[in-house]
C-alpha cells in the first residue's frame, strides 16, 4: 500500500472491527494519537478506553486481528465499483458533517462531492439496504 492510503487503510480497518463504531473509533483516536495507533494497542490499553470493558477488549482485539484482510477487500471491491472512501477531516470530506456529533470517521461517495458550492449543504440518508 503507497503511504498515501495508509490513514485510510488503518481507519478502514477499525471501522470493519465488530464492537466499533464512531464513538468508541473517536475514543481510541483521542486515547492513541492514531488509528495506526490503536490498531496495535493490547487489550490492557483498550480497556483503558472509556466504553471498553474486559469481554469487549477481547472482542475488538480479536476484530482488529481480522480487519487487515477485510480492509484489503473493501479497498478492492471500492476501486472496482468506482466508490471512493473519504477520511473525516480529509480533503473532500463536508466540512459540515465534521461538526456533528459521532460522525462517521469514513464516508463512501459513488460519484462527485463537491464540499464548496452547489454541495456546500446537502442531505444524505444513511442506513443498510439488507438489513437482517
Amino acid at each position: 500500500m503507497p503511504n498515501d492510503t495508509s490513514h485510510l487503510r488503518d481507519l478502514l480497518r477499525l471501522t470493519m472491527t465488530p464492537g466499533l463504531g464512531p464513538t468508541l473509533i473517536g475514543r481510541l483516536l483521542e486515547r492513541f494519537g492514531s488509528a495506526a495507533a490503536a490498531l496495535e494497542a493490547s487489550e490492557t490499553g483498550l480497556r483503558e478506553v472509556r466504553g471498553i470493558g474486559e469481554g469487549k477488549a477481547v472482542m475488538i482485539a480479536r476484530g482488529l486481528r481480522e480487519s487487515e484482510r477485510l480492509a484489503d477487500e473493501e479497498l478492492a471491491l471500492a476501486d472496482e465499483l468506482g466508490v471512493s472512501i473519504i477520511a473525516r477531516g480529509e480533503e473532500g470530506s463536508p466540512p459540515l458533517l465534521a461538526q456533528t456529533p459521532d460522525a462517521p470517521p469514513l464516508l463512501y461517495v459513488r460519484g462527485e462531492l463537491r464540499t464548496r458550492g452547489e454541495d456546500r449543504y446537502t442531505v444524505a440518508i444513511v442506513g443498510s439496504r439488507s438489513c437482517t
